[in-house]
């Protein structure tokens, strides 16, 4: 039987924090066929593949999920650890956080079974409800996003 990430050890992922340079960051709400939190808002992301670099998973992600093909990566903001209860497991991701810069205009659902829609929100209006893993990052670093 094989193990699952996030199940049967801690997963890796990646996860962006979209802006526009005006200070408004990119939502998706995740969709009916995501993988979990269904009708939660979250930030764009997902699992590290082996051997490659987060940098690349996290540009990956992003073409894939929101379809932006020229990406500006600003940094890197940190990482959370995130426990999740899903279902019938518990879950436990560690996510590398970047800063992206991306034009509002290039954004499109790119994953339209996993994405039902995608919103720009400043840090005082977000959507709501927000996932797990998006509350336990303005927790940590809401200081570091609202100086972007």
């Amino acid at each position: 039987m094989s193990k699952k990430a996030g199940i049967d050890f801690p997963g890796i992922c990646v996860a962006a924090w979209c802006h526009d340079g005006r200070g408004k960051f990119l939502f998706l709400k995740r969709g009916a066929k995501a993988r979990d939190g269904r009708g939660l808002w979250e930030i764009p992301g997902g699992e590290l593949e082996m051997l490659e670099a987060p940098v690349q998973a996290i540009i990956r992600e992003v073409q894939e999920e929101i379809c932006v093909r020229n990406v500006v990566v600003e940094g890197e903001l940190g990482f959370s650890s995130v426990f999740r209860n899903e279902g019938e497991s518990d879950t436990h991701w560690i996510s590398l956080l970047y800063i992206l810069r991306v034009d509002p205009s290039e954004v499109s659902i790119g994953e339209p079974d996993k994405i039902s829609e995608v919103r720009w929100c400043s840090l005082d209006d977000l959507p709501q409800p927000l996932g797990k893993a998006t509350r336990v990052d303005m927790e940590k670093f809401r200081d570091k996003l609202q100086a972007i």
